[in-house]
């Protein structure tokens, strides 16, 4: 198709058209030289100044008064080989010609009426002579030295149609060489870009149906390489995100249910059973608020994990004092602390402000603490630190529990990792540490873990110290 809209525009414009475009660069070029003319006319080198223009454009240049009489004619041959002998020629002063019309085309007595009937003091028009030779015919009144002057300018306008032949000639051999060499090139489009990308668009249909061990088309240019990995690599990322979502889906329909299980049983206990005995159906109720609880927790951090992750959560970052603000968030744990018979340790440098969203911080304190409380160590022993480390602050919870497998480093961060891969307590839902890293990601923060098992665990996170 583009070499066939090529070919369409080359007969256009040189076999169709040419004539057409010829006939208007004449045009303007006539119009040009009487301008020129007209502008120089009381120029002290005027009458070279024509012969110049006549040599150069092939044109006979003829300046009369309005009776016709000759005040100057030129043609090409006169201003190339008589330029010194022209007869209409005088270096001093004007020489008007006694009579009218001596020396002129027989046309001009019809130009010089048609001239002087038109509105804006110009004409041009073709005229076709004996010997079927077209000629244009321009003229112009122009103001003159001792009166007003007629130009008039005669050039021929020679027909292309021999050039046209000979175009032709060449734009059919350019048509079947350009029709050759564009179905071929055809082809191999065809065959090495057209059918890999066609059987890239079948396997990317293939991926968006659920498909995940699709291996896309390679090998016929680098950029199709590319694409077929960046494919590969989607492909393998929306399985993962498959697998995510189906494990999210199982984890929170055991986590729901099993405290569903046991409100609705210990409920239905009440009203059959223990709802005479008032101290078994006080127990029963302490059960059944203890997993609503359980319930409410597990919700919320879906919820605050869910907005996180999609980036529509909105963080207030103001001026923080991290020290009190650890110090306030301790005071949450002092009833499980005396319930559990646990200690937590601190060593918090007083002052240590931040620019943080408070209410956010204060939920990564009670997150990692919670963590550290869970998998407290046989010392029933957990601290916290808050120090300044260079220009930022330093915050380590850590615990002397059990520790964490090196192989399983990676992976705590992921939500509801620790249902999968050890024993969680029952106050735990699998999204803490997940929505600690949303926040803290947010937050642009430093932050790790050091463990090694059989010797605890230290979750620390790094902020940018502000006065």
């Amino acid at each position: 198709m583009f070499a066939m809209i090529t070919l369409l525009l080359l007969w256009l414009l040189q076999i169709v058209f040419l004539q057409s475009f010829y006939n208007q660069m004449q045009l303007r070029s006539v119009k040009n030289a009487a301008d020129e003319i007209a502008a120089n006319i009381e120029n002290d080198n005027i009458f070279r100044f024509i012969d110049n223009i006549a040599y150069e454009n092939a044109m006979q240049i003829i300046l009369t008064d309005q009776n016709g009489v000759i005040w100057y004619r030129v043609d090409e041959y006169s201003s190339a080989y008589q330029i010194n002998q022209n007869p209409y020629r005088e270096d001093s002063k004007l020489n008007w010609q006694i009579g009218m019309y001596q020396n002129l085309p027989e046309d001009y007595s019809s130009f010089l009426q048609k001239l002087l009937e038109s509105t804006d003091g110009t004409i041009s028009y073709e005229l076709v002579s004996d010997a079927n030779s077209t000629n244009l015919i321009y003229g112009k009144m122009i103001s003159g030295i001792e009166k007003p002057l007629i130009l008039y300018i005669n050039t021929p306008v020679g027909a292309v149609q021999s050039t046209i032949k000979i175009l032709r000639t060449i734009l059919l051999i350019v048509t079947g060489l350009l029709l050759l060499v564009g179905s071929a090139l055809a082809y191999f489009f065809a065959r090495r870009f057209a059918k890999p990308i066609a059987a890239i668009s079948m396997q990317a249909k293939e991926m968006a149906n659920g498909r995940d061990n699709i291996v896309f088309e390679k090998g016929f240019c680098d950029e199709l390489d590319e694409l077929s990995d960046t494919l590969h690599r989607a492909a393998q990322s929306l399985a993962k995100l498959e697998r995510s979502r189906r494990e999210l889906l199982a984890n929170i329909t055991h986590d729901l249910r099993t405290p569903l299980t046991l409100i609705i049983g210990y409920a239905e206990k009440i009203e059959d059973l223990s709802w005479q005995d008032r101290e078994e159906a006080c127990q029963d109720a302490a059960i059944i608020k203890r997993e609503s609880d359980r319930l409410t927790l597990l919700v919320n951090d879906i919820l605050d994990y869910s907005v996180l992750q999609s980036g529509s959560a909105v963080f207030d970052f103001q001026l923080v004092n991290i020290s009190e603000l650890a110090e306030n968030v301790l005071i949450q744990f002092h009833v499980i602390c005396e319930q559990q018979n646990l200690a937590i340790e601190r060593n918090i440098e007083p002052g240590m402000s931040v620019m943080a969203d408070k209410q956010r911080i204060a939920q990564v304190f009670y997150n990692l603490i919670t963590n550290a409380l869970i998998h407290v160590g046989e010392d029933k022993i957990v601290g916290i630190k808050v120090y300044q480390n260079g220009e930022t602050v330093r915050v380590e919870i850590y615990d002397r529990g059990s520790g964490i497998a090196q192989t399983d480093l990676p992976h705590i961060w992921e939500r509801y990792f620790t249902s999968r891969e050890r024993r969680r307590s029952e106050n735990g839902t699998g999204l803490g540490l997940s929505i600690v890293k949303e926040i803290l990601t947010a937050h642009m923060a430093q932050y790790g873990v050091i463990s090694r098992e059989g010797h605890g665990s230290c979750f620390w996170f790094e902020l940018p110290f502000s006065q």
